[in-house]
């Protein structure tokens, strides 16, 4: 018996020596697993914004938010795409968009290894997808219905052609990350330097996709750009790059304050060697982080913004990174220290996202369903574009915030400080839903708004409220105006 079992560990360690990376990889898919299933409920309410969009899309009324207006306010039109695909074949949208980040995210491990593997060797690209996997917005993200994890694989793919020097393939990884996202073409530009005379075969594939993804824009939507460009876009830049770097500061401390010391010490050999691919992950991280300074952070918990360029830090780390980190105890410490500090801040901000913005999902659910039984083909305007209109998908909703109107979008002002009460008496719209807190609107949205709600509230009343709760007390009303001059009757529901 104790010769089998040690015939057994034998084996092990033979087969462990011939794949070094295979208990890496391993312990990176079950931490990615794991993490899964723990913030698998998490639905940022933004999600169901291109829910809509790609429900639209399945049903036949093209890509719109509401049928008959050509708007574009998402931000990613693959995701659009393929969750329009995956709905028309009967899957539910919000399971297949989960679903598609949760895979999204482990090929985005596989290719983070590969790439790792390419230029230091088997054990670092383990290394290098144990420290994504373990970094716990990565998986917060990768669940939770948006597009942040179709981004990190075609970023992380580009930078694979990158490492294997395949122009035409890289440009056509950021051709596809621009589909996912907008800036992608600043980052993929901040890598043109090192492609020497190959940069014409790298700037035709990115540009054959761009192009095309630009003309079909401009042919149906009339736009260069989209809607939610001009929505976020047209505050004032030092504000923005104020609201930046302080998203920023905060990613960096207290969460990556461990992070940032690794990757410093990691980076030492840069200063010696000036490798390529080294030079090319720096720059692509650089590119990110000031299109996080221009365009204002983010106001969503786990650092969204940060998530799609940490593949290109893990390389950098695991691939810079001295020989002793190599060694398992070393390698632990390393994953332990970072991933600590990033689970006890993950779970600070998911305690602050259920208080202030996951709690608001049952009443915007039920104000949803109120409508779709009481208000099916009315218009309503409302500041929420995401849970809400959601379960109405018979009514018109005029957007308040400008991501899905396009007039609202290109009044002066940042975001959420967009208002034009004149354009609200044009539309008319039968229903108004507001928050209140204290006779104050709870949602930022919605401020600007009601400081001049006598200019065009004045001929609603408010029909239902519905209220979300902290430690079993209301806190705030989510309330329903109808126009005075409405016919027919609204019951207003005992809550």
């Amino acid at each position: 018996m104790r010769g089998s079992v040690r015939g057994g560990w034998q084996r092990a360690g033979k087969w462990t020596a011939a794949h070094p990376a295979a208990p890496g990889l391993a312990l990176a898919a079950l931490a990615l697993l794991v993490q899964a299933a723990l913030y698998w409920r998490f639905t940022v309410d933004d999600a169901f914004i291109t829910l809509r969009y790609a429900r639209n899309l399945a049903q036949g009324n093209g890509p719109v938010f509401n049928p008959g207006e050509r708007v574009e306010g998402y931000s990613s039109p693959l995701l659009v795409l393929i969750l329009g695909g995956l709905g028309r074949l009967g899957l539910p949208y919000l399971v297949a968009a989960k679903g598609l980040g949760l895979a999204a995210a482990a090929g985005t491990l596989a290719v983070v290894y590969e790439t790792a593997r390419r230029v230091a060797g088997p054990r670092r690209g383990a290394l290098a997808a144990l420290l994504v996997a373990t970094y716990l917005p990565f998986t917060l993200w990768a669940v939770n219905g948006l597009e942040t994890p179709l981004y990190a694989l075609a970023v992380a793919w580009a930078m694979l052609a990158f490492v294997r020097r395949r122009p035409l393939a890289s440009g056509l990884a950021w051709g596809m990350a621009a589909l996912a996202r907008p800036e992608a073409p600043l980052l993929a530009l901040a890598l043109l330097p090192w492609w020497g005379r190959r940069a014409p075969r790298y700037l035709a594939g990115l540009a054959g996709v761009i192009a095309l993804l630009l003309v079909w824009r401009l042919a149906y939507y009339g736009d260069w750009l989209p809607n939610t460009f001009y929505a976020k876009a047209t505050g004032p830049l030092p504000l923005r790059v104020q609201q930046g770097a302080a998203y920023l500061w905060e990613w960096v401390w207290p969460d990556r304050l461990v992070w940032a010391g690794a990757l410093l010490a990691c980076l030492m050999p840069l200063l010696e060697h000036r490798r390529r691919w080294q030079a090319g992950c720096l720059a692509v991280a650089g590119a990110q982080l000031v299109f996080v300074l221009a365009a204002g952070g983010d106001w969503m918990p786990g650092w969204r913004f940060v998530v799609p360029v940490l593949p290109v830090l893990a390389l950098l780390a695991a691939g810079s990174a001295p020989a002793r980190v190599l060694r398992p105890a070393a390698a632990v410490m390393v994953i332990v220290g970072l991933a600590g500090p990033s689970a006890w801040t993950a779970r600070m901000e998911m305690a602050r996202v259920q208080q202030t913005y996951g709690a608001t999902h049952s009443p915007m659910r039920l104000a949803g369903d109120w409508l779709e039984r009481h208000a099916a083909g009315c218009t309503a305007a409302a500041s929420q574009m995401g849970v809400l209109p959601w379960h109405c998908p018979r009514l018109t909703v005029i957007d308040l915030t400008g991501l899905t109107d396009r007039h609202i979008a290109r009044l002066p002002g940042a975001l959420n400080a967009k208002c034009d009460p004149a354009y609200l008496r044009r539309r008319r719209p039968d229903f108004v839903v507001l928050s209140v807190r204290d006779k104050e609107p709870f949602f930022p949205s919605e401020r600007a708004w009601w400081a001049r709600r006598g200019e065009w509230l004045a001929g609603y009343r408010p029909v239902c409220r519905f209220h979300w709760y902290a430690h079993g007390h209301p806190v705030s009303s989510l309330v329903i105006y109808r126009r005075a001059t409405l016919s027919g009757g609204a019951a207003t529901p005992r809550l």
